[in-house]
């Protein structure tokens, strides 16, 4: 956690956080080792897709390594814990949203054009466990990031 008299001011508190957000953007879309290159959208937040991936589910993992490595080494760098929240947030959020996503039937017309979600529709049970499990194990320490930055 960060110390009480390391408050951020707003301005370095929003770059920060968009640097946290455009890093986990990044490294989640690695994760799923595209064949043809990422494409990160700067504006008006981060977002990103990989062209061609071999991996569905790997930048989740990607997530989930973030998370955890913040959570057992807490750093005491600010970005670093922003990083770690940052992923925190967009995992769970993924895993419930992307869960009851439309998904179209699988054909040749959309395959080439249709940017597909991590988390298949059917596994919608299992995803909402882990999102449960991941923020009920991480909350403690996430809502604590929060709270010192606020």
């Amino acid at each position: 956690m960060l110390p009480a008299e390391a408050k951020v001011d707003l301005i370095n508190l929003v770059v920060l956080l968009y640097g946290a957000f455009l890093v986990v953007v990044f490294l989640h879309e690695m994760g799923h080792w595209p064949t043809k290159g990422i494409r990160i959208k700067f504006f008006p937040y981060p977002s990103g897709a990989s062209m061609k991936a071999k991996s569905r589910l790997g930048g989740l993992l990607v997530n989930l390594i973030l998370i955890f490595t913040v959570l057992i080494f807490k750093p005491q760098d600010i970005l670093l814990q922003l990083i770690g929240l940052v992923a925190w947030l967009h995992l769970i959020v993924y895993l419930v949203i992307g869960s009851f996503n439309y998904e179209p039937k699988e054909s040749e017309v959309n395959m080439a054009t249709y940017v597909w979600d991590d988390v298949p529709n059917e596994t919608v049970v299992v995803n909402l466990i882990i999102a449960a499990v991941v923020f009920f194990v991480c909350k403690d320490y996430y809502l604590g990031v929060m709270g010192a930055i606020l």
